[in-house]
C-alpha cells in the first residue's frame, strides 16, 4: 500500500476479491469493516451517500447523462490482512476525517468528533449553509473508526478518511491571521514585517507581538478573547500580581498579563513546542 506520493506504507495480503451488485453485499461482509454497521442496508446507505457528490463527474466520465448508483451497480469488495507496517507509515503523516455539515450542526458535529477522540478540529471552508470540518486523529485506526461511526450515525455528513502527507498545511493559517483587538490590547502577527505594517492606527493600544507558530493561541479564539477581556476588567487587579498560565500555548495570556501590570507570569504546558514558542514571544515583547 502506497500513499499519494507513492511512498510505501505497508505490506498487505489480499484475502478475497469479489465483484458483485451493490444489493448483494451481505451483513457478514460489512461486519468485517470494524463492526460499525448494524446491517447490510446501513452499509449500502453509507456507500450511496459517499458517492452522491461524485455522480455528476461520473456521468461525464461514462458519457451517460442518466448514470445513477443503483442496487445493480457493480462494486468491488476486497478483504485483506496487514503483513507489515513500514517505518514510512508514521513519518509526516496526519490521519484526518473531513465532513460537511450544515452551519447549524457545527457545534454538534464538533462535540461528536471530540467524543470520538479527535486531537483537534479545523474549519476548512463555508459554502452557503454548509461547513467543512477536518478532524485530526492520533492514528489511522482511530480516524477510520471515527469515519465508520459517523457513516453509521450521521451519513448525511458524508465523512471521508484520508491521510495528509507533509506538514506545510499546518502553517496555512498564517494567511488569515490579522491583528486582533480586545479592549486596550492589540494582538499583532509578528513575522515577515507584519508587525511593522500594523504600527499605524494602534496609538493608545498595548501591542502584543505574536508568532504562535504551531502552538495554540492567536487571541482570535473566543475562549482566549474572553480571558484577555477578563484581564482588563475591574474584577481583576493585575498590578503586582503573580500570574499562572496553565496550558500556555503561544504565551499570549501570560505576556498580556505582564504588559498590563502583573509582576510575574509562569507558563506551563505539556507541549514542548508551546514552551519554546512562549519563550520566543516573551522575548519579542
Amino acid at each position: 500500500m502506497h500513499d499519494s506520493t507513492d511512498r510505501p506504507l505497508a505490506v498487505l495480503r489480499t484475502e478475497s476479491v469479489e465483484i458483485l451488485r451493490l444489493a448483494e453485499v451481505t451483513f457478514a461482509m460489512t461486519d468485517l469493516e470494524g463492526e460499525s454497521f448494524t446491517s447490510a442496508e446501513s452499509w449500502r446507505r453509507a456507500h450511496e451517500e459517499y458517492w452522491t457528490p461524485f455522480v455528476e463527474e461520473l456521468r461525464t466520465q461514462t458519457n451517460d447523462p442518466a448514470w445513477a448508483l443503483t442496487d445493480a451497480t457493480l462494486v468491488v469488495f476486497e478483504t485483506f490482512t496487514l503483513v507489515e507496517r513500514l517505518a514510512a507509515a508514521d513519518e509526516g503523516r496526519y490521519p484526518v476525517v473531513e465532513l460537511t455539515v450544515q452551519a447549524s450542526d457545527d457545534e454538534i458535529a464538533a462535540s461528536e468528533l471530540y467524543e470520538l477522540d479527535t486531537v483537534g478540529i479545523e474549519e476548512l471552508s463555508t459554502s452557503g449553509d454548509d461547513v467543512v470540518l477536518r478532524a485530526g486523529f492520533a492514528s489511522d485506526d482511530a480516524a477510520a473508526e471515527a469515519e465508520r461511526w459517523i457513516w453509521a450515525n450521521h451519513p448525511h455528513w458524508t465523512p471521508r478518511f484520508e491521510v495528509i502527507v507533509g506538514d506545510d498545511w499546518l502553517d496555512a493559517w498564517r494567511e488569515h491571521f490579522a491583528p486582533v483587538q480586545v479592549g486596550s490590547l492589540l494582538i499583532v502577527p509578528d513575522w515577515d514585517g507584519a508587525s511593522a505594517a500594523t504600527a499605524d492606527g494602534s496609538v493608545g493600544l498595548t501591542r502584543v507581538l505574536l508568532d504562535p507558530k504551531r502552538a495554540w493561541g492567536t487571541g482570535a479564539h473566543a475562549s482566549t478573547a474572553l480571558v484577555l477581556g477578563a484581564l482588563q476588567s475591574r474584577l481583576v487587579t493585575l498590578a503586582g500580581a503573580r500570574v499562572l498560565d496553565v496550558g500556555c500555548g503561544s504565551g499570549v495570556l501570560a505576556i498580556a498579563a505582564l504588559l498590563l501590570g502583573a509582576s510575574t507570569a509562569h507558563g506551563i504546558d505539556i507541549d514542548r513546542t508551546a514552551i519554546a514558542v512562549t519563550m520566543e514571544n516573551a522575548r519579542r515583547n
